[in-house]
């Protein structure tokens, strides 16, 4: 197994918590992954259900819409989850890009966000996580050159790169 799928694995276990998280008390989101309503008020049911339900690769459509949802609107801000992240901030200019990906039995759920989000499910995830590491990378350092241009002397401009996984050695 690969560095990085070892990683992948190796944090799998936050991302589920970050899941179990997000949506615990979400009643719609419950219900939609099968939970019924009398398990609704038994709290540790709703853990390990939301658990199995993401854990099972039979329920691929659900669990892709989940985590579409859970990223979108729970984990953009964090800096743990994403294998890499990119934010940017100068003036009114702003752009977050990051790479998050979630396993599954065989299978990889991989989310790469910026201005439009790129999946893909896969039991490679190799050469996607790849180019999306290095796309972020390279935005990073575009953004750190022109950052520096006097343009920007009297603001403070935020250019920050959290690597999860070492994607700059190959």
């Amino acid at each position: 197994m690969s560095n990085l799928l070892q990683h992948i694995e190796d944090t799998n276990k936050s991302f589920i918590s970050q899941i179990i998280n997000a949506i615990k008390d979400d009643n719609d989101w419950l219900i939609n992954l099968g939970i019924s309503e009398s398990d609704l008020s038994k709290n540790i049911l709703i853990q390990d259900s939301i658990s199995k339900f993401i854990s099972n690769p039979e329920n691929l459509k659900k669990i892709d819409l989940l985590l579409k949802y859970v990223i979108t609107d729970f984990l953009d801000d964090d800096d743990h989850i994403p294998l890499i992240k990119h934010v940017v901030s100068a003036e009114s200019y702003g752009k977050k890009s990051a790479l998050f990906v979630f396993k599954c039995s065989d299978l990889y759920f991989c989310y790469f966000t910026g201005e439009e989000m790129e999946t893909l499910i896969t039991e490679n995830p190799e050469a996607f996580c790849w180019e999306a590491a290095k796309s972020i990378i390279e935005f990073y350092e575009i953004e750190k050159e022109s950052l520096e241009d006097d343009w920007f002397n009297d603001s403070h401009p935020y250019n920050e790169l959290t690597l999860n996984f070492n994607f700059e050695k190959s």
